[in-house]
């Protein structure tokens, strides 16, 4: 039988590992989002700004194919396509995404190919080089941003491979939490089940001998399922424990009661179950025996239990008085009422 302590122990360890267990999904939940929320941000606007720059340099290099170029146009296209680098390498998110991703370099390198195209369109517009040289040059650049675009900036880019990788890392801490947490519950549940099962034994057990009480023989009796069913019931009474009490001490006399005991539960006929029903008495009932088999029955329990026990220094034999009957179950719990009176008497 698990012990109450035990039991104790292991409601509080359960609780303290799923207060853990809860702490750590919880933050993992967190974490979760923070990643998500941060990486989508920036990656969504980095998006944004990238597109936005393909777009603007596709406009000047169609501007720089154009016969007569139009030289009004052909710079604003120029500006706002410097402002897009500008925008897409200092603004907060997708510059933080682009440092990540490690992609800052190439960035920058683009960007300086772009001002370097400026004295070109300053040569072609005072007519000293030709427009197609120029356009040669833009096309180069933007095939170049291009092909790393189609490359690298997409899904499966390293920031997005590090930060799916974290994630999946994250998710995997999370269900294995949850799995954690489903078994300490069901562990919880179990231990109460326990609980409650060892609390009802303690109430229809003697804490001193370990046998069901008078309580659970109270139980067993008022429980039975028919009237006129016949028991075979048995009361063994240790006559001579208050001699013991009195001459040795009370002590020495719960320790002859725990013998006995001990050997009493190894001796219970099957079918049958034996109680401590008062201080100096235990009964035996059930359906344990057979006519034929009575004597051998009471021999064999006499035989066992007034064998010499010792107790440090002393050595006691006890004196037990037997009783066998059978009776049916509306009238066994007067008969219990009438030994119980003898008992005190």
């Amino acid at each position: 039988m698990i012990k109450g302590s035990t039991l104790n122990i292991t409601k509080v360890v359960l609780s303290i590992l799923i207060a853990i267990v809860l702490v750590v999904n919880l933050k993992t939940v967190d974490r979760i989002d923070r990643v998500n929320a941060a990486f989508t941000s920036r990656h969504n606007e980095a998006t944004w700004f990238v597109f936005q720059l393909v777009k603007e340099y596709s406009n000047f290099l169609m501007l720089t194919r154009v016969n007569p170029i139009d030289f009004d146009q052909l710079w604003l296209a120029y500006d706002i396509t410097w402002s897009r680098f500008d925008i897409l390498l200092t603004s907060q998110e997708s510059a933080n995404f682009i440092k990540a991703a490690n992609f800052q370099n190439y960035f920058n390198d683009e960007f300086n190919k772009l001002k370097a195209l400026e004295p070109s369109i300053r040569l072609v517009e005072a007519k000293q080089i030709d427009a197609q040289l120029l356009s040669k040059k833009v096309q180069l650049t933007y095939q170049d941003l291009i092909n790393f675009i189609n490359d690298n900036f997409r899904l499966q880019s390293p920031i997005v491979e590090r930060k799916t990788q974290e994630m999946n890392e994250l998710l995997l801490l999370h269900r294995l939490s949850l799995g954690a947490l489903v078994i300490l519950f069901i562990a919880v549940v179990i231990i109460f089940i326990l609980e409650s099962r060892f609390r009802h034994q303690v109430t229809l057990s003697d804490s001193l001998t370990k046998l069901h009480d008078r309580s659970a023989l109270m139980y067993f009796v008022k429980n039975a399922s028919n009237e006129d069913e016949t028991y075979n019931l048995m009361s063994l009474q240790v006559r001579n424990l208050d001699e013991i009490n009195q001459k040795y001490g009370l002590d020495y006399g719960d320790m002859v009661l725990i013998n006995l005991a001990n050997k009493l539960s190894k001796l219970v006929p099957k079918g049958c179950q034996s109680y401590r029903f008062s201080g100096r008495q235990f009964i035996i009932i059930g359906h344990c025996q057979e006519n034929e088999q009575e004597k051998e029955i009471i021999k064999a329990i006499r035989h066992e239990m007034e064998q010499p026990i010792e107790v440090g220094p002393l050595t006691f034999i006890s004196d037990i008085a037997i009783k066998v009957e059978q009776m049916p179950k509306r009238l066994i719990l007067d008969h219990l009422t009438s030994l119980a009176r003898e008992d005190n008497q």
